[in-house]
């Protein structure tokens, strides 16, 4: 123990004064008028022995207070330890309490039946609760008393060891900067209070202390300031970023500098890294952040709470500058019918709005989109319902879009404390209808894929999405395949090995094939599909025709995540549409070693149903049934042209071999961004522009199609432009923050344990509760509070006692 003002303990000696004024104070005989002597005798002696021990308990409890109110006034405290009764203990307490309360209370009732004389009673009675009182202290002391003392004083032995309040700290701040640190509460986000207590803390460090500044920015390094301005400076200049790593990463890192840099010192005064003496400094870590689950890797802790356990010396402080009931109304999970959709046709924006902490209302969702000068303009608004228990939609359709790049928001109104997920970005690259060559046994065989790819009607407006051209096999040698991005056989009974050979260089180009294969007109030739020059490019060889019998088989899906099931999957039944397709012929076949089965018919065989090749680079598809329903043909073998599940995986399939599926323009902070250029755009130098207007420049070789970026750190639009004005081309992406960064779930107790270990942290939620903790690590922890409890117990008990003790009576 360690007093704050030892020299008041001279005032001890005051404890004299009471024993003096006790004695001088003792009651004197009192005299009766007509005293009955023989009463006074009987009673003599029971009197003075029961006035004995009223004097030997009030001068003790005088003493006490004395002594503690002496104590208290010279501020003592104690090594840090949890100095509270544990279950245990205190269980045992309240036992010990209500056993000798009990015996009490038997002794009082079996004397009253005795029927004794009342002086024989009352000496009893006292007698009974002075032992009472002795075999109760005798009894905590034993079961109580002892057992805490040995837990205490083995955590005051533990790996907090007694340290000088003026030795210098060695300290690493460590920020929290994920996006949920932007919450806005009392007019501060919580970034901006982590930061005011950190540099109220940085003034009361000891002289000579040193400090580093990090936070959860990519790229950070620990180094000690060079000095405590110089560290207030860093705090002040740190702010909250999209992209940000996990908080027990950087603590990580914090750790093992102390570690270094403890080591460092050591060696230079050649002891050990095991030894306790010699560092210089007190090893502090202070970790500033709103302690949301999302920003922790809990599977990492192990990590985390094995250099905990390797450093008993360091001590860390968890302040938390959460919001104890966070509200918020979010944006989450928009998504678009698709990121690159041809000139002119439609697109659907749809969002998901969830809150937290709120009750059930109505909500405002508006669509902001470039106007004719390029700033953003209010395109109208949605009210949406939104519950607390299920997540609440809307969508709005886009019709009429000409520009080359569609850069929008969705916006809540209005905002609410957690403005970072109040606004989602998205961008739309418009392009040209891709041309498409569908090439059949007849014109009749291509009808149906044709009205699936683009209805005539469509075709009227200007809105279809392909610009398809028909032709039979026979005109095939007639057309060049590069005036197209896809081509389509559907029920071709042959090629030639050079029309085979012309396929096969489209492909590796870049071009897209997709073949169908059902009844031709007269019949298909498998050998010609099973050449050399045709397996060159074709998924998989032709063994034969089977029928499916009795029962038809269905279409089950391997991979629903593959983007040519995209639509289907996000469709409520698309899938289960799909499913419902009755196939009762198919073409068996072998599939390349380099070939994916997509998809599988499941019947009473199971045979390959889609298959996926690359092809330099390009990309092969194969159907192996038909896609029509002519009378002769498609109706013999499935149902599928007459199911809507058809049109959307048809789109599909020529989105997937075009590359307009896994187009992305789209991105969550901290992705790295692959973007897809057009071939044809010009070599040279090329700017990206981010958010906040910065240019970062890059080179562009002829052909090149793919632009990585990884240095996306801002939320909002970008854009990839050329360096020269005069080129009109441009093409660019959004950046929207994680969803994560709006759950505000906070660590719990026993999470906090599993990252740094029971007892091994401190966790504070003001200032104060940090100096306390700090002040329980260098100085001890005082008891004061304690000792002034006491002080007012043992006064009220010399008060009741003396009362009793200087009773007069009546003197007639």
């Amino acid at each position: 123990m360690s007093l704050v003002h030892p020299a008041l303990l001279y005032g001890l000696g005051l404890a004299a004064i009471p024993v003096v004024l006790h004695f001088l104070m003792r009651v004197k005989p009192r005299k009766l008028a007509f005293p009955a002597l023989l009463l006074i005798r009987s009673r003599r002696k029971t009197n003075s022995r029961r006035l004995r021990l009223r004097h030997v308990w009030l001068l003790l409890l005088r003493v006490s207070v004395i002594v503690l109110l002496v104590v208290a006034v010279a501020r003592p405290s104690l090594p840090a330890a949890n100095y509270a009764l544990s279950l245990r203990e205190a269980l045992t307490l309240a036992a010990i309490v209500v056993a000798l309360l009990a015996v009490y209370r038997a002794l009082l009732r079996y004397w009253r039946q005795a029927r004794l004389l009342g002086n024989e009673f009352v000496w009893r009675r006292t007698l009974a609760r002075n032992a009472t009182g002795i075999l109760g202290l005798l009894l905590c002391l034993m079961f109580v008393v002892w057992p805490w003392q040995q837990r205490v004083a083995a955590e005051m032995s533990g790996p907090k060891a007694e340290l000088l309040a003026s030795l210098p700290v060695a300290a690493v701040f460590v920020f929290d900067a994920s996006g949920s640190m932007n919450y806005l509460f009392e007019s501060r986000t919580r970034h901006e209070a982590a930061k005011e207590i950190a540099i109220e803390q940085l003034g009361k460090l000891p002289s000579g202390s040193r400090v580093a500044v990090t936070d959860t920015v990519p790229g950070r390094n620990v180094v000690f300031q060079a000095d405590l301005p110089g560290a207030r400076t860093r705090i002040q200049g740190l702010g909250v970023s999209p992209v940000a790593e996990n908080l027990d990463r950087q603590v990580m890192s914090a750790i093992r500098f102390q570690q270094d840099d403890r080591k460092r010192i050591l060696d230079e005064q050649g002891l050990s890294n095991e030894s306790e003496a010699g560092d210089q400094y007190v090893r502090e870590i202070y970790v500033l952040a709103d302690m949301a689950r999302s920003a922790w890797d809990l599977e990492s802790s192990a990590h985390l709470r094995q250099d905990m356990e390797a450093s008993p010396w360091l001590h860390v402080y968890l302040i938390d500058v959460g919001v104890p009931f966070p509200t918020n109304v979010a944006i989450s999970g928009m998504r678009l019918s698709s990121q690159s959709i041809p000139r002119g046709s439609e697109l659907v924006v749809d969002a998901t709005v969830q809150i937290t902490g709120l009750p059930p209302g109505n909500r405002s969702v508006e669509l902001w989109l470039p106007g004719p000068d390029g700033a953003l303009i209010n395109r109208g608004g949605a009210e949406v319902h939104v519950d607390a228990n299920a997540n609440s939609r809307v969508d709005f359709t886009l019709a009429g879009l000409t520009d080359s790049l569609v850069q929008g928001e969705l916006r809540l109104d209005p905002i609410d404390p957690f403005r970072d997920d109040d606004v989602v970005h998205f961008t739309v690259v418009l392009h040209e209808p891709a041309p498409v060559l569908l090439v059949g046994d007849s014109l009749d065989s291509t009808a149906f894929l044709h009205d699936a790819l683009a209805p005539i009607e469509f075709e009227q407006q200007n809105r279809a999405a392909w610009n398809c051209t028909a032709i039979t096999d026979d005109q095939l040698p007639g057309f060049d395949p590069d005036r197209f991005e896809i081509v389509c056989l559907i029920n071709v009974s042959s090629l030639t090995d050079l029309e085979w050979d012309r396929l096969a260089g489209f492909v590796r180009n870049g071009g897209g094939l997709a073949t169908f294969i059902g009844r031709a007109g007269g019949d298909l030739d498998a050998v010609s599909w099973a050449s050399e020059a045709a397996l060159a490019v074709l998924p998989a060889e032709l063994l034969g025709a089977v029928r499916f019998s009795p029962e038809p088989a269905f279409l089950s899906v391997r991979d629903s995540a593959h983007p040519l099931f995209r639509d289907l999957t996000q469709s409520a039944d698309g899938i289960a549409e799909l499913a419902k397709v009755r196939f009762s012929r198919c073409w068996s076949v072998a599939a390349e070693p380099d070939a994916t089965v997509l998809a599988e018919f499941r019947g009473n065989r199971r045979l390959p149903a889609l298959l996926d090749r690359i092809v330099g680079d390009g990309r092969c598809l194969m159907l192996t049934s038909a896609v029509d329903n002519l009378p002769d043909g498609g109706r013999e073998w499935n149902s599928f042209a007459t199911s809507w599940s058809f049109v959307v995986l048809a789109n599909q399939m020529m989105e997937y071999l075009t590359g307009q599926s896994n187009d992305q323009f789209n991105f969550v902070a901290g992705q790295d961004v692959v973007l897809r250029i057009d071939a044809d755009a010009p070599a040279g130098s090329w700017r990206i522009r981010k958010p906040l207007l910065q240019n970062t420049p890059r080179e562009i070789r002829p052909r090149q199609t793919i632009v990585t970026i990884q240095d996306a750190d801002q939320v909002g639009h970008y854009q990839f432009v050329s360096g020269d004005d005069s080129i009109s081309y441009q093409t660019g992406f959004s950046v929207n923050p994680r969803a994560e960064e709006s759950d505000f779930t906070v660590l719990t107790d026993a999470e906090l344990d599993s990252l740094f270990g029971k007892n091994r942290y401190s966790r504070a939620k003001t200032m104060e509760d940090l100096t306390r903790m700090t002040g329980d690590v260098r100085i001890g922890r005082e008891v004061f509070p304690f000792v002034i409890v006491v002080v007012c117990l043992l006064f009220c008990a010399e008060h009741f006692v003396a009362n009793r003790f200087y009773e007069t009576g009546p003197t007639g």
